[in-house]
């Protein structure tokens, strides 16, 4: 069993606070009953706090521990590095394609499908005028949308 927030905070030296923000911020954890392993935490804090980003506690002469973690910090800037060299990779290999590009595409592809669909009851509707079997129409009616539907999944248009 570990101890409290308030517990730990005492041992560090710190307020209950600073321990709160370690907590939110990844750079301590707490156990599944809400307690605090004193040594690991302890290891944690050491690992991912960094000593010169410390802010000084207003009204004394203690020092607040509301570090920022410098695994954090290293994992945000490579991660960011990444991304863009990983953009700048597909863009060179044409990978990428412009916003604008797709939506104006998008809308291009929507409008024929539009098209397609609406155009079904002016070719069929001088057919089924005539019939008088609805399973024949059904039957009329399902051909036309699967031959629209196979048109339209056809990606040359």
């Amino acid at each position: 069993m570990g101890i409290s927030l308030r517990g730990y905070a005492k041992h560090r030296g710190v307020s209950l606070a600073s321990v709160q923000k370690a907590i939110i911020s990844g750079r301590i954890t707490r156990e599944l009953d809400g307690t605090i392993d004193q040594e690991k935490c302890d290891r944690m804090w050491n690992e991912n706090t960094n000593p010169t980003h410390h802010c000084a506690k207003v009204g004394t002469g203690a020092v607040e521990g509301v570090a920022l973690s410098i695994g954090n910090e290293r994992a945000l800037l490579v991660r960011a590095q990444r991304e863009r060299v990983e953009t700048q990779n597909a863009k060179i290999l044409g990978e990428l394609v412009s916003r604008k590009q797709v939506e104006a595409d998008l809308f291009e592809e929507n409008r024929r499908v539009r098209d397609r669909l609406q155009g079904i009851p002016v070719r069929v509707a001088p057919l089924i005028a005539s019939m008088t079997d609805m399973d024949a129409i059904q039957k009329l009616l399902s051909q036309e949308i699967y031959d629209a539907l196979m048109e339209l999944s056809n990606p040359d248009g």
